[in-house]
């Protein structure tokens, strides 16, 4: 048999190319003579190029993604000049609806798993007949468990995998909005056996890639059912769902998974209405907001919620709209992305009707829309920086929480001209760095009080993290109450670590629009001397 192997050239070393095993899993007659490699995109180039040429391969195939095709064009070029003889075969979105200039001897466009045999059987038996590969729609149900080897290498990495193919959606910016819009899914009963085979080995992570898992609502809330009832109390499991499709049942029933059992990515892309039409995208954003508190309320859940920026007829006010009404919603984390012209989708095809100009490297992203102006998109791309910065990383909730009373939007609008004002976009900047430029910030805004956003920010610090020598003016030394405070509590603490601080103002029973003000003293204990803080009051006062 030929020596076949597939590359992947990730974008992180904790994840997997799921496309390479079930490839690798479609061919059993030649899987003994198939090799799987995966490096990531930060890896040296000439190291990538090395440890293929090394193997002494007859046969290399890449999956190809916008994160990679780049580095993937280079190797095919190199490794055609070292071994002429080698059989280069492409595969994935990156090449499926496009030319390629990478010196490919055959390229798949679409599903791969058939196409990929077929080729197999050519190149070591001489059967049929290969040219550039269109492979047409598969039946999922006939295709292998990519993982039935077992599981080892993905030790501390995300585990993918796919119970559905297809989306019923037709979202114009989406690879899926253009392809497959019926769903092929795998039966209830293999996918249960197949996810019982990840609880068993306690994996960390398991990501699903259906593109909307809960469009078949009923089968998903019998996947959610298997989990709660079989939880190994270890593995997380991501979806990507539709929020607005849930029903009561099924929130009924995620409402009682242990904490840290699911988290749900949910993409609501826009909140106006005449947008969402424009792009194809059906969304009942009242529904979608009630479910998300409905999700919200037990916090169980990692709720991640998308924003996209640029879509077409969306300009930078109406992107504001779109942002405080998200952020209103309190994900744990707010992801505000910008449009990208992915190659076979409806919004490249017509990024003219649109105006929309865009890369014509990956990732493609959009530069400029009839409605949104670069000068524009370069103010949003500030503000994404400082709501990863300091929402998303979860570094001052609280001091959020102030400072966004009058419109997140405005905050993060404002903030984001005092930061390149002063500079501070042009290098990264530390934990305690970024609290006092926001320090700065509150200082320098006479419709904030410096001394409460203080405050929150000394709490926010303890209430994140055990800070072993935080500078003074954000966690003052300890008064002489605050010391015996914390001898007293620390000797019945044990091994847990503890900090004790005296607060003007009650942080931990914030309920109106600031915090009131009251003098009041707050342990904070991190268990096993790290983690979150838990805090809990210890003295009242006047």
């Amino acid at each position: 048999m030929l020596k076949t192997v597939l590359a992947a050239v990730n974008a992180r070393y904790i994840h997997s190319c799921l496309a390479l095993y079930s490839l690798r899993a479609s061919c059993p007659r030649y899987r003994d003579s198939i090799f799987i490699r995966e490096f990531t995109i930060n890896q040296e180039r000439g190291f990538i190029l090395r440890e293929l040429y090394s193997m002494k391969p007859d046969i290399i195939g890449f999956s190809c993604y916008i994160w990679n095709i780049e580095m993937v064009a280079s190797l095919t070029i190199e490794l055609k000049k070292l071994m002429p003889s080698l059989i280069i075969i492409l595969g994935g979105p990156e090449v499926s609806h496009e030319r390629t200039d990478c010196p490919a001897d055959i390229i798949v466009s679409g599903e791969g798993e058939r196409a990929f045999n077929d080729i197999m059987a050519f190149y070591n038996e001489k059967r049929g007949r290969v040219l550039p590969v269109m492979d047409g729609e598969v039946d999922i149900n006939r295709l292998p468990f990519p993982y039935a080897d077992g599981l080892a290498g993905f030790e501390n990495r995300i585990i993918y995998y796919e119970s559905s193919r297809g989306c019923p959606f037709r979202c114009q910016y989406c690879l899926s909005g253009s392809e497959d819009h019926h769903v092929r899914a795998l039966p209830l009963e293999r996918v249960r056996g197949e996810l019982q085979f990840f609880l068993d080995d306690n994996v960390r992570q398991v990501k699903f890639i259906d593109r909307t898992f809960n469009c078949l609502e009923a089968r998903a809330a019998n996947i959610w059912r298997f989990l709660k009832e079989h939880d190994n109390g270890v593995t997380n499991f991501h979806f990507e769902i539709s929020a607005d499709l849930l029903d009561s049942e099924s929130l009924e029933l995620l409402a009682g998974v242990r904490k840290g059992t699911f988290q749900f990515e949910i993409g609501v892309q826009s909140t106006n209405i005449s947008v969402l039409k424009e792009i194809g995208r059906k969304t009942d954003i009242a529904r979608l907001s009630a479910n998300v508190s409905a999700l919200r309320e037990p916090r169980n859940i990692h709720l991640h919620l998308d924003l996209i920026a640029g879509l077409p007829g969306e300009g930078y006010e109406s992107f504001g709209r779109s942002f405080n009404d998200v952020y209103a919603m309190k994900p744990d984390m707010l992801q505000l992305g910008f449009l990208k012209a992915l190659k076979g989708t409806g919004l490249r095809n017509n990024a003219a009707r649109w105006g929309l100009v865009y890369g014509d490297s990956p990732p493609y992203e959009v530069l400029k829309t009839n409605a949104l102006s670069f000068d524009e998109i370069c103010r949003l791309k500030d503000i994404e920086y400082l709501l990863e910065s300091f929402y998303n990383t979860g570094l001052a909730p609280f001091t959020l929480r102030y400072l966004t009373r009058g419109g997140a939007f405005e905050f993060y609008e404002s903030l984001a001209a005092f930061w390149r004002g002063r500079g501070y976009h042009l290098a990264p900047r530390g934990k305690i760095a970024m609290y006092a430029a926001l320090y700065e910030y509150c200082l320098e805004n006479a419709g904030v009080d410096a001394p409460l956003a203080l405050e929150l920010m000394g709490f926010d610090l303890l209430a994140r993290e055990n800070e072993k020598s935080p500078p003074e003016w954000l966690a003052p030394k300890l008064s002489v109450e605050d010391r015996a405070l914390f001898r007293r509590y620390k000797a019945s603490m044990g091994a847990d670590a503890i900090a004790v601080r005296t607060f003007e103002y009650d942080i931990a029973g914030w309920v109106s629009e600031t915090p009131e003000k009251r003098r009041n003293a707050l342990l904070f204990r991190y268990k096993d001397g790290k983690g979150r803080g838990e805090y809990s009051e210890i003295t009242g006062g006047n």
